[in-house]
Protein backbone atom coordinates (compact mmCIF):
# COMPACT_ATOMS: atom_id res chain seq x y z
CA UNK A 1 0.00 0.00 0.00
CA UNK A 2 1.16 3.72 -0.68
CA UNK A 3 0.93 6.49 1.74
CA UNK A 4 -1.44 9.38 1.93
CA UNK A 5 -0.33 11.58 -1.04
CA UNK A 6 -0.03 14.98 1.48
CA UNK A 7 2.45 13.73 2.84
CA UNK A 8 4.64 15.52 -0.19
CA UNK A 9 3.81 18.42 1.50
CA UNK A 10 4.00 17.84 5.16
CA UNK A 11 7.46 16.71 4.04
CA UNK A 12 8.33 19.65 2.47
CA UNK A 13 6.90 22.17 4.97
CA UNK A 14 8.52 20.37 7.87
CA UNK A 15 11.77 20.31 6.18
CA UNK A 16 11.22 23.99 4.72
CA UNK A 17 10.83 25.06 8.71
CA UNK A 18 13.77 23.03 9.62
CA UNK A 19 15.96 24.75 6.72
CA UNK A 20 15.06 28.08 7.35
CA UNK A 21 15.91 27.79 11.08
CA UNK A 22 19.08 25.90 10.77
CA UNK A 23 20.21 27.27 7.52
CA UNK A 24 18.68 31.05 7.84
CA UNK A 25 21.23 31.00 11.17
CA UNK A 26 24.16 29.46 9.67
CA UNK A 27 24.29 32.48 7.13
CA UNK A 28 23.83 34.49 10.06
CA UNK A 29 26.87 33.73 11.82
CA UNK A 30 29.37 33.37 8.76
CA UNK A 31 28.31 36.98 7.80
CA UNK A 32 28.27 38.54 11.56
CA UNK A 33 31.27 36.44 12.30
CA UNK A 34 33.89 37.71 10.19
CA UNK A 35 35.15 41.36 9.86
CA UNK A 36 37.05 41.26 6.56
CA UNK A 37 34.69 41.54 3.88
CA UNK A 38 36.65 39.10 1.06
CA UNK A 39 36.16 36.33 4.11
CA UNK A 40 32.46 37.86 4.40
CA UNK A 41 31.64 37.69 0.72
CA UNK A 42 33.23 34.28 0.27
CA UNK A 43 31.29 32.49 3.34
CA UNK A 44 27.72 34.18 2.23
CA UNK A 45 28.16 32.80 -1.43
CA UNK A 46 29.05 29.19 0.00
CA UNK A 47 26.42 29.49 2.67
CA UNK A 48 23.91 30.76 0.04
CA UNK A 49 25.17 28.12 -2.46
CA UNK A 50 24.62 25.09 0.31
CA UNK A 51 21.35 26.46 1.63
CA UNK A 52 19.84 26.71 -2.52
CA UNK A 53 21.45 22.61 -2.55
CA UNK A 54 19.51 22.01 0.12
CA UNK A 55 16.51 23.99 -0.78
CA UNK A 56 16.47 21.96 -4.03
CA UNK A 57 16.96 18.47 -2.07
CA UNK A 58 13.83 19.76 0.02
CA UNK A 59 11.60 20.19 -2.83
CA UNK A 60 12.85 16.92 -4.75
CA UNK A 61 13.82 14.40 -2.14
CA UNK A 62 9.79 14.21 -0.87
CA UNK A 63 8.48 13.09 -3.93
CA UNK A 64 10.79 10.09 -4.42
CA UNK A 65 10.20 9.51 -0.70
CA UNK A 66 6.03 8.98 -2.05
CA UNK A 67 7.30 6.77 -4.64
CA UNK A 68 9.46 4.75 -2.95
CA UNK A 69 7.63 4.27 0.71
CA UNK A 70 5.54 1.21 1.13
CA UNK A 71 3.82 -1.00 3.33
CA UNK A 72 1.77 -4.37 3.36
CA UNK A 73 0.08 -5.93 6.04
CA UNK A 74 0.04 -9.58 5.92
CA UNK A 75 -1.47 -12.60 8.35
CA UNK A 76 2.06 -13.11 9.96
CA UNK A 77 3.82 -9.87 8.87
CA UNK A 78 4.07 -6.33 8.09
CA UNK A 79 6.45 -5.18 5.48
CA UNK A 80 7.51 -1.86 5.67
CA UNK A 81 9.92 -0.66 2.53
CA UNK A 82 11.17 2.85 2.46
CA UNK A 83 14.46 4.57 1.18
CA UNK A 84 15.50 6.87 -1.85
CA UNK A 85 19.70 6.22 -2.07
CA UNK A 86 19.40 3.15 0.02
CA UNK A 87 16.49 0.81 -0.06
CA UNK A 88 15.40 -0.92 3.01
CA UNK A 89 13.12 -3.97 3.76
CA UNK A 90 11.98 -4.03 7.30
CA UNK A 91 10.04 -7.54 7.91
CA UNK A 92 8.44 -7.07 11.31
CA UNK A 93 6.70 -10.26 12.86
CA UNK A 94 3.20 -9.37 14.36
CA UNK A 95 4.02 -12.19 16.97
CA UNK A 96 6.45 -10.32 18.09
CA UNK A 97 5.05 -6.44 18.43
CA UNK A 98 4.92 -5.79 22.29
CA UNK A 99 2.93 -2.25 21.83
CA UNK A 100 1.51 -0.13 19.22
CA UNK A 101 2.06 3.65 19.00
CA UNK A 102 0.14 6.32 17.18
CA UNK A 103 1.90 9.68 16.58
CA UNK A 104 0.30 12.81 15.49
CA UNK A 105 2.09 16.19 15.35
CA UNK A 106 1.03 19.02 14.35
CA UNK A 107 1.90 19.33 11.16
CA UNK A 108 0.22 16.19 10.99
CA UNK A 109 -2.66 17.35 12.10
CA UNK A 110 -2.98 19.76 10.07
CA UNK A 111 -2.99 17.16 6.79
CA UNK A 112 -4.94 14.50 8.87
CA UNK A 113 -2.21 12.53 9.06
CA UNK A 114 -0.49 10.30 11.51
CA UNK A 115 2.43 7.51 12.11
CA UNK A 116 2.65 4.51 13.79
CA UNK A 117 5.35 3.18 15.98
CA UNK A 118 5.50 -0.61 16.01
CA UNK A 119 7.48 -1.96 19.31
CA UNK A 120 9.00 -5.21 19.39
CA UNK A 121 11.60 -6.46 21.72
CA UNK A 122 14.96 -5.69 19.62
CA UNK A 123 13.56 -2.27 17.38
CA UNK A 124 11.12 0.57 16.78
CA UNK A 125 9.48 0.58 13.51
CA UNK A 126 7.66 3.58 12.12
CA UNK A 127 5.15 3.61 9.31
CA UNK A 128 4.20 7.43 8.92
CA UNK A 129 2.75 9.24 6.72
CA UNK A 130 -1.00 7.77 6.57
CA UNK A 131 -4.11 8.95 6.75
CA UNK A 132 -5.70 9.04 10.05
CA UNK A 133 -8.43 6.36 9.40
CA UNK A 134 -6.28 3.93 7.72
CA UNK A 135 -3.56 4.06 10.46
CA UNK A 136 -7.03 3.44 12.94
CA UNK A 137 -8.05 0.49 11.08
CA UNK A 138 -4.02 -0.75 10.75
CA UNK A 139 -3.92 -0.50 14.83
CA UNK A 140 -6.93 -2.57 14.69
CA UNK A 141 -5.91 -4.81 12.24
CA UNK A 142 -2.70 -5.55 14.18
CA UNK A 143 -4.48 -5.93 17.05
CA UNK A 144 -6.93 -8.28 15.92
CA UNK A 145 -3.97 -10.84 14.43
CA UNK A 146 -1.84 -10.11 17.88
CA UNK A 147 -5.44 -11.59 20.06
CA UNK A 148 -4.41 -14.98 19.18
CA UNK A 149 -1.20 -15.14 20.21
CA UNK A 150 -2.04 -13.21 23.60
CA UNK A 151 -4.53 -15.78 24.59
CA UNK A 152 -2.29 -18.75 23.77
CA UNK A 153 0.53 -17.02 26.30
CA UNK A 154 -2.31 -16.45 28.56
CA UNK A 155 -3.44 -20.28 28.40
CA UNK A 156 0.57 -21.54 28.79
CA UNK A 157 1.02 -19.69 32.05
CA UNK A 158 -2.53 -21.07 33.49
CA UNK A 159 -1.15 -24.60 33.00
Amino acid sequence: MKLDKRINIYNIIFRTIFCVFVYGGYIALFTIRFNNQTIRMICLILATLFVVMIAIINFVIPFFIYKMYSYELTEDHIVIQKGVLFRKKIIVPIKRIQHLEKLQGPIQNLFNQSSIQFFTAGSVEVLNGLNVDIADSIILDVEKKLKPFLENDEENKNE
